[in-house]
């Protein structure tokens, strides 16, 4: 069973992704949100190396345009699901080009 926040790490790796954010550019957003953060932080968390504070869990969420709620949810939000489908329909094409 996942817990909360692997839901949040989970979300914030996808979402970076979606909105093309480096994890460099997330670090660089949470300093001007007043937390300093490196690019290694967001490594360790994303890798389950570091936990995740409430409080930068609402500030990550705000440096990636959405409510902590959005980020904890036990349902998959509409637009992550839509964007791993499409992942997984051009992971197809790919294995069918091989």
């Amino acid at each position: 069973m996942k817990t909360v926040e692997d839901v949040f790490v989970a979300r914030m790796i996808v979402l970076r992704d979606m909105k093309n954010v480096t994890q460099v550019e997330l670090a660089k957003r949470l300093t001007g949100l007043g937390k300093n953060f490196y690019d290694s932080t967001i490594a360790k968390i994303e890798k389950g190396q570091r936990r995740v504070s409430l409080i930068e869990a609402a500030l990550i969420s705000e440096a990636l345009g959405v409510d902590l709620a959005y980020m904890t949810a036990s349902d998959i939000p509409d637009d992550i699901r839509v964007h791993m489908e499409s992942e997984v329909r051009a992971l197809k094409r790919w294995k069918e080009g091989l």
